[in-house]
């Protein structure tokens, strides 16, 4: 569609912001509306000390504008393109134009000034409430937790020492392999006390080593992301082909072992897991038992009953672990599938701990333990809760860098080599920022961790497996998100992820993946999204022994799609709420359907964001300590 085709507001727009600006290529990727930010706004730190953007060459700003127009012109054809009904009448209104000036020229001119007048003054979209925000009968969870620091503060390492790896020999752009000297730099970096920033050069970095980080306040931080002005890491070889000394120390060929199914059919040992980009703790055990009984508590609130607190401190990291051996199944299985008979499936039959949750202790008081994060479900004695401790890295950070590797054709499903970019496991309070992955097997998968922000993030490129995956993880929070990779999952939660949140992104090849597992209480937010099919809001995966393909109270919120409306939708997640969901033609839900479905294709929900909007009503209440 030319630019002389859309609507006349949107000209009027396109003229102010973005006169003559070029279609973005598909060999770019165009950005989604910026996420809010966090709601209060950190105090002023010694970080502004270290941590100031360079001063941009005319020549960079001129090309920072440049983007910026881009951006504008993309967004508005965007909503052209997403809304067919303005296209017919944009035709419409041009033919009656055209008709007006051929037979009445004398009234042409005062038309069209009408007409300006009117775009320039659009009537706006009548809002509406979903009644579930109010309704007691129907339970909706608390998302507002999610991101560093609960959502509460921006990402931010204060007092850091900075350690530039040019210093210890990396040279970018040269086409040579700076991994030994790469590897030099991030292993001083570990030494050093305190928090550290490790500085990347601006240019490519040519690597084929794991990049690991090992522990607490540190941050990896290039010139940005861009591919003409930023920092590229570029791995010339996959997983299965790095350093011996690598496959030893991260035990690359066992990745998957521990999954029978999995090493049984050959799947592939970094097909899900690993990445050139690795965090773990340094031989820590993940997690200690707590030889205490935990007797009461109540889903949604934040208080544990226990029979002797002596074991707990302020600020500490548990896991809270439902159904242990000897678990009432049969009362518990019904409460986790939001009160339905939907079976868990024979994978679970003899296992234990069917849910695991990350909490923090806030208060003790006798032996009632205060946690930050409410519950995700009741603690009842019958239900065999156990505590144990974890062991999380805390703020680590990644920012301003893309990683790239060899263009190769796509290994096909669980054939994967290991083009796997960022693999966050064992962290809390951590970040990734301005962070674009391009031609990778997996792009984020996110492990074992909690309260996580990812913001202006992208996948690019050629298809893969995972553009995001987030499992055994909680608090997840993703914004401002670029999904644009064909990926045969895009983006997912995996097994144990719950009270994750994707929010105010874009997904051009849209496979929303709920991979069973009892993935349970996630939230996709204010999305855009391009699909197939209606299927591909719902894709399954996993075998059906791991239960349905999502436990109780999956939320879509908000979520704009377009694509192929050749099917209702029939999703079989007991409990699942679908809130303002709309396609470009009507949807509707297949009988029997078992959640909760409203303003399905009604334009206008408020608030557009579940997430926002619960975090701005549970910080006022924080500030006044009710």
């Amino acid at each position: 569609m030319s630019r002389f085709s859309l609507p006349l507001w949107l000209v009027v727009l396109t003229s102010l912001g973005c006169s003559s600006t070029p279609t973005v290529p598909d060999s770019q990727e165009p950005a989604a509306p910026s996420a809010p930010k966090a709601i209060i706004a950190p105090e002023p730190t010694e970080q502004s000390r270290f941590y100031r953007p360079p001063k941009l060459s005319r020549q960079q700003l001129k090309l920072k504008i440049t983007e910026q127009q881009e951006l504008l012109a993309t967004l508005l054809q965007r909503y052209t393109d997403q809304h067919p009904e303005v296209v017919t009448a944009v035709r419409k209104l041009n033919s009656l134009q055209s008709q007006l000036q051929r037979h009445h020229p004398e009234a042409a001119q005062q038309a069209i000034t009408e007409a300006d007048h009117k775009a320039a003054h659009p009537s706006p979209l009548q809002p509406w409430r979903p009644q579930i925000l109010d309704s007691e009968q129907h339970y909706l969870p608390d998302f507002s937790y999610a991101g560093y620091r609960w959502g509460e503060q921006q990402p931010r390492l204060t007092g850091a020492t900075i350690v530039d790896v040019t210093e210890f020999g990396v040279v970018a752009s040269d086409e040579q392999d700076d991994s030994v000297a790469m590897l030099a730099a991030l292993e001083h970096a570990h030494e050093v006390s305190g928090p550290v920033i490790v500085q990347l050069p601006q240019g490519r970095v040519d690597l084929s080593r794991v990049l690991a980080i090992q522990r607490s306040q540190i941050l990896l931080r290039g010139a940005g992301s861009s591919a003409e002005t930023g920092t590229e890491l570029f791995f010339s070889k996959p997983l299965l082909s790095v350093a011996a000394e690598d496959q030893q120390q991260w035990k690359i060929r066992q990745l998957v072992a521990n999954n029978k199914n999995a090493t049984q059919k050959g799947h592939s040992p970094v097909s899900w897991k690993g990445g050139f980009i690795w965090t773990k703790p340094r031989l820590k055990p993940f997690s200690t038992a707590l030889a205490v009984e935990t007797l009461a508590g109540k889903q949604g609130q934040h208080e544990l009953e226990v029979n002797d607190s002596s074991l707990f401190f302020v600020g500490q990291t548990l896991v809270v672990a439902w159904c242990s051996s000897g678990c009432q199944r049969a009362s518990f299985d019904k409460h986790l599938m939001a009160g339905t008979r939907t079976k868990l499936g024979r994978a679970y039959d003899r296992r234990a701990n069917l849910v695991n949750q990350f909490v923090t202790v806030e208060a003790i008081d006798g032996n009632r333990i205060r946690v930050k994060e409410p519950l995700l479900h009741h603690v009842k004695p019958e239900w065999h809760v156990k505590l144990r401790t974890a062991e999380l890295l805390e703020q680590v950070g990644f920012e301003q860098f893309r990683v790239s590797f060899t263009k190769r054709p796509y290994a096909g499903h669980h054939k994967e080599p290991g083009f796997n970019a960022l693999f966050l496991n064992q962290l809390k309070h951590s970040w990734v920022d301005d962070v674009t992955t391009v031609d990778a097997d997996n792009g984020f998968v996110v492990e074992q961790s909690a309260n996580l922000s990812l913001n202006d993030i992208a996948v690019i490129g050629r298809g893969g497996h995972y553009t995001m995956s987030i499992a055994t993880s909680n608090y997840v929070l993703t914004t401002n998100f670029r999904f644009l990779a064909p990926a045969l999952h895009s983006p997912a939660v995996g097994w144990n992820a719950e009270l994750n949140v994707y929010s105010g992104g874009m997904v051009k090849n849209a496979k929303f993946n709920l991979h069973r597992g009892l993935n349970q209480q996630n939230l996709f937010d204010d999305i855009e999204a391009h699909v197939a099919s209606t299927r591909d809001l719902f894709t399954e995966a996993g075998g059906r022994d791991s239960g349905p393909i999502a436990a109780g109270y999956t939320t879509y919120w908000n979520v704009r799609a377009q694509g192929n409306v050749n099917l209702p939708i029939n999703v079989a997640a007991p409990g699942i709420r679908l809130i303002g969901l709309s396609f470009s033609q009507p949807l509707k839900t297949k009988s029997p359907f078992i959640g909760y479905a409203e303003g399905l294709n009604h334009d206008g929900i408020e608030p557009a964001s579940l997430y926002r909007y619960l975090l701005q009503q549970r910080l006022p209440k924080q500030a006044t300590g009710n």
